[in-house]
């Protein structure tokens, strides 16, 4: 069954000479429930684009974005934002852990977003990253790795129904890479979310059984 469907999707920027240039011109996608899926793409290419997109972080110029069903493009934005909290797990490349904040912490503050409120699921969680001697840490305390498997856990918190993630082993070795990617698609296989991550790690890639090369469904002017 679908989870995700996209149709003729469009979003531009204005350069700084405020000319428009074309960012995101894809036709079709499709990502059915707890399907598992690896997204690249050269740098620019607008993989962050379109992950922002289909978070609804961003809204298209055009076409839609059907999640669960539901035309998101019709939504308000405190919608969308709803359903992000409630049915979306975002890992930013960058994790964009909050610094004040101990890693529990860091998971609890998710949950206040959402209609979940089960500590004892953040608790499961960490302990599967292998955390839970780690839980009032905070990020400056953790190593890079550690402040990973963190983000891992917050974007699953919600159980949400999909994981958007933006080249989580990007800042990370290849052993501890093959890990992470080891992990987290192990998480989302436990949890039945879908996974769409996007990695220029050719290794992680290939261990991917559905690969999506972004320079094939992207007809952005960027291309031509």
């Amino acid at each position: 069954m679908d989870l995700l469907r996209v149709n003729q999707l469009k979003k531009s920027f204005a350069n700084d000479d405020g000319e428009k240039c074309d960012i995101i011109d894809i036709e079709s996608f499709v990502l059915e429930e707890a399907e598992i899926c690896g997204l690249s793409g050269e740098s620019g290419s607008g993989k962050t684009t379109f992950l922002h997109l289909l978070a609804g972080i961003l809204t298209p110029d055009s076409g839609s974005i059907e999640f669960m069903g539901v035309d998101t493009g019709l939504l308000s934005s405190s919608e969308r934002d709803n359903l992000r909290a409630d049915k979306i797990g975002y890992i930013f490349q960058s994790f964009n852990l909050l610094q004040g904040f101990t890693a529990l912490e860091n998971l609890e503050i998710a949950m206040s977003f959402s209609s979940s409120s089960e500590r004892e699921y953040a608790l499961e969680l960490l302990d599967k990253v292998g955390l839970s001697n780690r839980l009032e840490y905070y990020p400056h305390q953790l190593s890079i790795g550690q402040q990973q498997r963190v983000a891992l856990a917050r974007a699953l918190v919600n159980k949400p129904k999909i994981v958007l993630a933006d080249e989580p082993t990007g800042n990370l070795d290849s052993f501890n890479a093959a890990k992470v990617f080891e992990l987290l698609c192990n998480l989302c296989t436990d949890y039945k979310s879908a996974l769409l991550m996007v990695t220029h790690d050719q290794v992680v890639l290939e261990s991917f059984e559905k690969k999506v090369d972004l320079r094939n469904l992207n007809r952005s002017a960027l291309f031509t």
